[in-house]
Protein backbone atom coordinates (compact mmCIF):
# COMPACT_ATOMS: atom_id res chain seq x y z
CA UNK A 1 0.00 0.00 0.00
CA UNK A 2 0.92 3.77 -0.61
CA UNK A 3 2.25 6.34 2.00
CA UNK A 4 -0.48 7.89 3.52
CA UNK A 5 2.00 9.79 6.37
CA UNK A 6 5.33 11.45 5.62
CA UNK A 7 7.48 13.60 7.66
CA UNK A 8 10.80 14.91 6.00
CA UNK A 9 13.32 16.41 8.10
CA UNK A 10 10.28 17.64 9.90
CA UNK A 11 11.36 20.60 12.90
CA UNK A 12 9.17 21.91 15.28
CA UNK A 13 10.86 25.06 17.61
CA UNK A 14 9.91 27.07 20.49
CA UNK A 15 11.00 30.14 21.79
CA UNK A 16 10.93 30.46 25.29
CA UNK A 17 12.70 33.71 26.87
CA UNK A 18 16.33 33.31 25.09
CA UNK A 19 16.64 29.43 24.98
CA UNK A 20 15.14 27.69 21.98
CA UNK A 21 13.62 24.45 22.54
CA UNK A 22 13.27 21.71 19.69
CA UNK A 23 9.86 19.77 20.48
CA UNK A 24 11.20 18.07 17.12
CA UNK A 25 14.23 18.04 15.81
CA UNK A 26 14.90 16.57 11.81
CA UNK A 27 12.18 14.06 12.35
CA UNK A 28 11.76 11.82 9.07
CA UNK A 29 9.39 8.26 8.80
CA UNK A 30 6.80 7.19 6.74
CA UNK A 31 3.43 5.34 7.79
CA UNK A 32 1.73 3.41 4.91
CA UNK A 33 -2.02 3.24 4.83
CA UNK A 34 -3.14 0.30 6.92
CA UNK A 35 -0.32 0.05 9.54
CA UNK A 36 -0.55 0.29 12.88
CA UNK A 37 1.84 2.00 14.14
CA UNK A 38 3.04 3.54 17.93
CA UNK A 39 4.82 6.74 17.94
CA UNK A 40 6.34 6.07 22.17
CA UNK A 41 8.54 8.20 24.35
CA UNK A 42 8.52 9.65 27.89
CA UNK A 43 7.15 13.31 28.68
CA UNK A 44 10.09 15.66 26.62
CA UNK A 45 10.41 13.02 23.98
CA UNK A 46 8.38 15.11 21.11
CA UNK A 47 5.27 12.39 20.47
CA UNK A 48 2.33 15.28 21.34
CA UNK A 49 4.34 17.40 18.77
CA UNK A 50 4.22 14.84 16.43
CA UNK A 51 0.93 13.86 16.94
CA UNK A 52 -0.02 17.70 16.68
CA UNK A 53 1.61 18.00 13.18
CA UNK A 54 0.00 14.25 11.93
CA UNK A 55 -3.44 15.85 13.76
CA UNK A 56 -2.97 19.05 11.14
CA UNK A 57 -3.62 20.54 14.77
CA UNK A 58 0.29 22.32 14.16
CA UNK A 59 2.31 22.56 11.53
CA UNK A 60 6.09 22.43 10.97
CA UNK A 61 8.61 25.43 11.26
CA UNK A 62 10.68 23.47 8.84
CA UNK A 63 10.72 20.51 6.81
CA UNK A 64 7.94 18.95 5.47
CA UNK A 65 4.83 17.13 6.41
CA UNK A 66 2.99 14.91 3.69
CA UNK A 67 -0.70 13.71 4.54
CA UNK A 68 -1.86 11.60 1.78
CA UNK A 69 0.98 13.40 -0.88
CA UNK A 70 -0.54 16.77 0.02
CA UNK A 71 1.66 19.34 1.63
CA UNK A 72 -0.09 20.66 4.94
CA UNK A 73 2.81 23.01 5.70
CA UNK A 74 1.58 25.23 2.64
CA UNK A 75 -2.18 24.91 3.61
CA UNK A 76 -4.01 27.38 5.26
CA UNK A 77 -6.29 27.71 8.42
CA UNK A 78 -9.43 26.46 6.56
CA UNK A 79 -7.80 23.98 4.67
CA UNK A 80 -5.88 22.25 7.17
CA UNK A 81 -9.75 21.94 8.88
CA UNK A 82 -10.79 20.49 5.96
CA UNK A 83 -8.24 18.05 5.86
CA UNK A 84 -8.88 17.05 9.18
CA UNK A 85 -12.14 16.72 9.16
CA UNK A 86 -11.90 14.40 6.27
CA UNK A 87 -9.02 12.21 7.00
CA UNK A 88 -8.74 11.96 10.63
CA UNK A 89 -10.17 10.69 13.82
CA UNK A 90 -9.28 10.97 17.08
CA UNK A 91 -9.37 9.55 20.38
CA UNK A 92 -8.29 11.63 23.32
CA UNK A 93 -7.63 10.51 26.77
CA UNK A 94 -9.88 12.86 28.33
CA UNK A 95 -12.72 14.88 26.49
CA UNK A 96 -13.02 18.21 29.18
CA UNK A 97 -14.09 21.67 28.92
CA UNK A 98 -12.57 24.54 31.07
CA UNK A 99 -14.96 24.94 34.07
CA UNK A 100 -14.97 28.59 34.52
CA UNK A 101 -15.33 29.68 30.79
CA UNK A 102 -18.48 29.77 28.91
CA UNK A 103 -19.18 27.60 26.33
CA UNK A 104 -18.68 30.13 23.85
CA UNK A 105 -15.48 31.12 25.63
CA UNK A 106 -14.27 27.30 25.17
CA UNK A 107 -15.00 27.13 21.89
CA UNK A 108 -12.56 30.57 21.52
CA UNK A 109 -9.67 28.86 22.83
CA UNK A 110 -8.11 27.42 19.94
CA UNK A 111 -9.00 30.22 17.84
CA UNK A 112 -7.22 32.41 20.54
CA UNK A 113 -4.32 30.63 20.32
CA UNK A 114 -4.18 31.05 16.58
CA UNK A 115 -4.55 34.31 16.64
CA UNK A 116 -7.82 34.74 15.02
CA UNK A 117 -9.22 38.67 15.82
CA UNK A 118 -11.62 38.79 18.67
CA UNK A 119 -14.61 39.78 16.34
CA UNK A 120 -13.94 37.07 13.97
CA UNK A 121 -13.81 34.56 17.32
CA UNK A 122 -17.29 35.69 18.51
CA UNK A 123 -18.73 35.10 15.27
CA UNK A 124 -16.86 31.92 14.29
CA UNK A 125 -17.81 30.02 17.97
CA UNK A 126 -21.29 31.43 17.77
CA UNK A 127 -21.89 29.44 14.39
CA UNK A 128 -19.99 26.62 15.50
CA UNK A 129 -22.48 26.42 18.81
CA UNK A 130 -25.58 26.94 16.33
CA UNK A 131 -24.67 24.16 14.46
CA UNK A 132 -24.93 21.93 17.56
CA UNK A 133 -28.21 23.18 18.85
CA UNK A 134 -26.36 25.40 21.68
CA UNK A 135 -26.80 28.16 19.89
CA UNK A 136 -28.94 29.58 23.06
CA UNK A 137 -26.65 28.89 25.47
CA UNK A 138 -23.80 30.61 24.52
CA UNK A 139 -23.21 32.36 28.18
CA UNK A 140 -24.07 29.14 29.97
CA UNK A 141 -20.94 27.41 31.80
CA UNK A 142 -20.10 23.61 30.99
CA UNK A 143 -21.84 22.47 34.39
CA UNK A 144 -25.01 24.18 33.07
CA UNK A 145 -25.66 22.57 30.08
CA UNK A 146 -27.63 19.32 30.02
CA UNK A 147 -24.99 16.25 28.92
CA UNK A 148 -24.94 14.75 25.45
CA UNK A 149 -26.19 10.94 25.17
CA UNK A 150 -23.74 8.46 23.58
CA UNK A 151 -25.80 8.73 20.07
CA UNK A 152 -25.27 12.99 20.42
CA UNK A 153 -21.76 12.72 21.21
CA UNK A 154 -20.97 10.29 17.98
CA UNK A 155 -23.39 12.66 15.88
CA UNK A 156 -21.13 15.93 16.69
CA UNK A 157 -18.82 15.17 13.83
CA UNK A 158 -21.50 14.29 11.65
CA UNK A 159 -23.01 17.59 12.29
CA UNK A 160 -19.82 19.44 11.62
CA UNK A 161 -19.66 17.40 7.94
CA UNK A 162 -23.38 18.63 6.85
CA UNK A 163 -24.21 15.01 6.37
CA UNK A 164 -27.59 14.60 6.52
CA UNK A 165 -30.01 13.66 9.34
CA UNK A 166 -30.96 10.32 7.68
CA UNK A 167 -27.64 9.86 6.79
CA UNK A 168 -26.26 10.61 10.63
CA UNK A 169 -28.74 7.83 12.17
CA UNK A 170 -27.62 5.10 10.04
CA UNK A 171 -23.43 6.29 10.91
CA UNK A 172 -23.76 6.69 14.37
CA UNK A 173 -25.97 3.67 14.85
CA UNK A 174 -23.56 1.36 13.00
CA UNK A 175 -20.41 3.27 14.84
CA UNK A 176 -21.87 2.73 18.41
CA UNK A 177 -22.82 -1.24 17.07
CA UNK A 178 -19.45 -1.94 16.47
CA UNK A 179 -18.33 -1.24 19.99
CA UNK A 180 -21.43 -2.86 21.67
CA UNK A 181 -22.70 0.58 22.79
CA UNK A 182 -25.73 0.34 20.61
CA UNK A 183 -28.00 -0.72 23.34
CA UNK A 184 -26.90 2.75 25.54
CA UNK A 185 -27.36 5.08 22.77
CA UNK A 186 -30.21 6.91 25.18
CA UNK A 187 -27.56 6.56 27.80
CA UNK A 188 -25.62 9.67 29.34
CA UNK A 189 -21.95 9.92 30.65
CA UNK A 190 -22.90 9.77 34.56
CA UNK A 191 -24.87 6.58 33.80
CA UNK A 192 -21.48 5.10 31.90
CA UNK A 193 -18.73 3.69 33.51
CA UNK A 194 -15.44 5.10 32.28
CA UNK A 195 -14.75 2.24 30.28
CA UNK A 196 -18.33 2.78 28.23
CA UNK A 197 -17.47 6.55 27.67
CA UNK A 198 -14.06 5.35 26.08
CA UNK A 199 -15.95 3.20 23.92
CA UNK A 200 -17.89 6.04 22.99
CA UNK A 201 -15.40 8.02 22.09
CA UNK A 202 -14.03 5.62 19.45
CA UNK A 203 -17.85 5.31 17.44
CA UNK A 204 -16.68 9.40 17.47
CA UNK A 205 -13.75 9.27 15.93
CA UNK A 206 -14.74 6.70 13.24
CA UNK A 207 -18.32 7.63 12.62
CA UNK A 208 -17.09 10.08 9.60
CA UNK A 209 -14.84 6.84 8.23
CA UNK A 210 -11.66 8.53 8.26
CA UNK A 211 -8.64 6.86 6.77
CA UNK A 212 -6.58 7.77 10.01
CA UNK A 213 -7.56 6.59 13.56
CA UNK A 214 -5.14 8.92 16.26
CA UNK A 215 -5.26 7.53 19.37
CA UNK A 216 -3.66 9.30 22.53
CA UNK A 217 -3.21 7.46 25.60
CA UNK A 218 -6.59 5.76 24.98
CA UNK A 219 -5.96 4.24 28.17
CA UNK A 220 -4.80 6.67 30.14
CA UNK A 221 -7.72 6.90 32.34
CA UNK A 222 -8.86 3.29 32.53
CA UNK A 223 -8.39 0.10 34.46
CA UNK A 224 -6.25 -2.44 33.19
CA UNK A 225 -9.01 -5.09 31.45
CA UNK A 226 -11.40 -2.01 30.24
CA UNK A 227 -7.77 -0.22 28.83
CA UNK A 228 -6.99 -4.45 27.35
CA UNK A 229 -10.62 -4.09 25.60
CA UNK A 230 -10.07 -0.88 24.41
CA UNK A 231 -6.43 -1.66 23.10
CA UNK A 232 -8.20 -4.82 21.20
CA UNK A 233 -11.14 -1.83 19.41
CA UNK A 234 -8.07 -0.60 17.69
CA UNK A 235 -6.81 -3.48 16.77
CA UNK A 236 -10.42 -4.36 15.14
CA UNK A 237 -10.02 -0.95 13.42
CA UNK A 238 -6.74 -2.12 11.90
CA UNK A 239 -7.73 -5.72 11.03
CA UNK A 240 -10.71 -3.75 9.34
CA UNK A 241 -8.11 -1.56 6.93
CA UNK A 242 -7.70 1.64 9.28
CA UNK A 243 -4.85 3.15 9.47
CA UNK A 244 -3.85 3.56 13.68
CA UNK A 245 -1.64 5.72 15.05
CA UNK A 246 -0.86 5.16 18.95
CA UNK A 247 0.63 7.87 20.94
CA UNK A 248 1.85 6.78 24.30
CA UNK A 249 4.66 6.54 26.80
CA UNK A 250 3.39 3.36 27.71
CA UNK A 251 6.09 0.05 26.38
CA UNK A 252 2.98 -2.50 27.02
CA UNK A 253 0.61 -0.41 25.60
CA UNK A 254 2.81 0.17 22.21
CA UNK A 255 3.90 -3.44 21.59
CA UNK A 256 0.43 -3.80 20.49
CA UNK A 257 1.17 -2.09 17.49
CA UNK A 258 2.88 -3.76 14.45
CA UNK A 259 5.40 -1.24 14.29
CA UNK A 260 7.06 1.61 16.96
CA UNK A 261 8.44 4.82 16.34
CA UNK A 262 10.48 5.86 19.64
CA UNK A 263 11.36 9.14 20.16
CA UNK A 264 14.31 10.74 22.99
CA UNK A 265 14.83 14.68 22.51
CA UNK A 266 12.58 15.24 19.73
CA UNK A 267 14.71 12.29 17.58
CA UNK A 268 13.99 9.31 16.29
CA UNK A 269 16.20 6.55 18.26
CA UNK A 270 14.41 3.57 16.97
CA UNK A 271 12.03 2.83 13.52
CA UNK A 272 11.15 -1.08 13.32
CA UNK A 273 9.23 -4.54 14.78
CA UNK A 274 7.02 -3.39 17.70
CA UNK A 275 8.71 -6.45 19.50
CA UNK A 276 12.53 -6.00 18.70
CA UNK A 277 14.70 -4.97 22.43
CA UNK A 278 15.49 -1.61 20.96
CA UNK A 279 12.01 -0.79 20.40
CA UNK A 280 11.37 -0.38 24.58
CA UNK A 281 11.49 3.25 25.66
CA UNK A 282 14.27 3.46 28.92
CA UNK A 283 13.50 5.24 31.53
CA UNK A 284 15.52 8.25 32.46
CA UNK A 285 16.50 7.13 36.00
CA UNK A 286 19.76 8.95 37.82
CA UNK A 287 21.49 6.44 39.84
CA UNK A 288 23.39 8.01 42.87
CA UNK A 289 26.69 6.85 43.83
CA UNK A 290 26.98 3.79 45.91
CA UNK A 291 26.82 4.27 49.90
CA UNK A 292 29.81 2.73 51.47
CA UNK A 293 29.14 1.04 54.66
CA UNK A 294 30.46 3.08 57.93
CA UNK A 295 32.70 0.21 59.02
CA UNK A 296 34.46 0.49 55.79
CA UNK A 297 34.75 4.28 55.93
CA UNK A 298 36.22 4.22 59.63
CA UNK A 299 38.89 1.11 57.87
CA UNK A 300 39.90 4.20 55.13
CA UNK A 301 40.11 6.82 57.80
CA UNK A 302 42.32 4.61 59.97
CA UNK A 303 46.17 4.56 60.50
Amino acid sequence: MGTLIEFREVCKYYQMGDTTVKAADHISFQIRKGEFVAIVGQSGSGKSTCMNIIGCLDVPTSGTYLLDGRDVGQMDKDQLAAIRNKMLGFIFQQYNLLPKLTLQENVEVPLMYAGIPKPERHERSRIALEMVGLGDKLRNKPSQIPALTAYENVELPLIYQGVSIFQREERVMEALKKVGMDSRWKHKPAEMSGGQQQRVAIPRAIATHPPIIMADEPTGALDSHTGREVLTMLQQLHAAGNTVVLITHDNSIAVQAQRIIRLEDGHVVYDGDAHAPEAVVQPNLVIPDPVKPQNETKQEGSV
